[in-house]
């Protein structure tokens, strides 16, 4: 995988990740008045929670495709935020094998990754 390939396909995990978390932090009180306006002008916190909802549905078809256990690494190793110091360590006691495998297996899963967005028109591929 090239570079840019990597950092397309990390830039997508992150914003996943930053999404999920807007959408799980989400108040009550936004949930309930996502449709509704003031003034004629829609809430912002509800017009986030709509566009988070959207971007995690458009990526929803080349995620789908990792296993459980590629997800879960892509988003520890770069979806969390606050959690990625650490986060080789943890998935490698978590997996019971070492922080090597780890990043072999995440090499892999984000080269399936890439793949899977390619496969589903998400990012262009690059002609060689």
């Amino acid at each position: 995988m090239e570079k840019n390939e990597r950092k397309t396909a990390i830039a997508l995990i992150q914003e996943r990740g930053r999404n999920v978390r807007l959408i799980e932090n989400a108040s009550p009180k936004v949930l309930n008045r996502i449709k509704e306006y003031q003034n004629g002008v829609p809430i912002p916190s509800a017009v986030q929670y709509t566009n988070a909802l959207e971007a995690i549905a458009k990526l929803d078809p080349a995620w789908a495709e990792l296993s459980g256990s590629e997800q879960d690494m892509l988003m520890e190793l770069y979806g969390r935020q606050r959690l990625r110091n650490g986060a080789a360590s943890r998935l490698s006691s978590n997996l019971d094998i070492t922080e090597r495998q780890v990043f072999r297996r995440s090499a892999q899963a984000l080269q399936h990754f890439n793949e899977a967005l390619q496969n589903h028109g998400l990012v262009q591929e690059k002609v060689r």
